[in-house]
């Protein structure tokens, strides 16, 4: 569909974005993904300390997923000039932040609904996601072919993912209480997700 409705410039530069987004996102998440799910499922017995590993996750992340954005935007016209040889097309880079953002986080609140075993609801999340993107994507583009299209609708994704989810994990969250174990759980949260997140780096790297 992009092929059909995109110029062979603008899908070499939407490609370009996602392969830059992709890396950028294997970096920010840092293997926590993995271990929201594993960990949030382990610590089920214990709801209070599962609440508190919830609300780790979600804070790391977005300290992560913000550095690695703000770094993302601040690298475009380079990107632009590496991949365009021109630092024209340094906007849809610096566009593609809010991609990285978004996808990087919807994937850690996906890992939390999994952890808590909502697995239908999960499904419905992911199918509504999708549907929205994929309608956003072909009416955008049959409108205005232009790149920034695909992009928004991957923001879009990110954003339905976050919000649906969000919905369902804010009690845990707000109601977490940071007193125990928490700086020993968040030890061991670190401990497992780090080897993950060099190992997704070095495939994403080198695939």
């Amino acid at each position: 569909m992009l092929l059909r409705l995109l110029s062979p410039s603008d899908y070499g530069l939407y490609s370009a974005a996602l392969l830059v987004t992709t890396i950028g996102s294997s970096v920010a998440v840092f293997g926590l993904q993995f271990a929201a799910t594993r960990v949030v499922a382990f610590m089920a017995h214990d709801e209070g300390e599962s609440r508190f590993v919830s609300r780790s996750i979600v804070v790391l992340s977005l300290v992560f997923t913000s550095v690695a954005t703000v770094v993302y935007i601040l690298l475009s016209p380079a990107l632009s000039l590496y991949f365009t040889k021109s630092t024209n097309s340094a906007w849809i880079f610096a566009a593609s932040g809010a991609w990285l953002f978004s996808i990087t986080m919807s994937g850690i609140f996906q890992a939390l609904v999994q952890g808590m075993k909502k697995y239908q609801t999960l499904a419905r999340i992911l199918v509504s996601a999708n549907v929205a993107t994929v309608g956003l994507t072909i009416l955008g583009l049959l409108e205005f072919h232009s790149v920034i299209v695909p992009i928004a609708a991957w923001v879009v994704y990110g954003a339905v993912i976050i919000i649906w989810s969000l919905a369902i994990t804010r009690r845990p969250l707000l109601l977490a209480d940071s007193a125990g174990t928490g700086g020993r759980t968040v030890r061991q949260l670190l401990r497992y997700s780090i080897p993950l997140g060099i190992a997704g780096i070095v495939t994403v790297a080198t695939g």
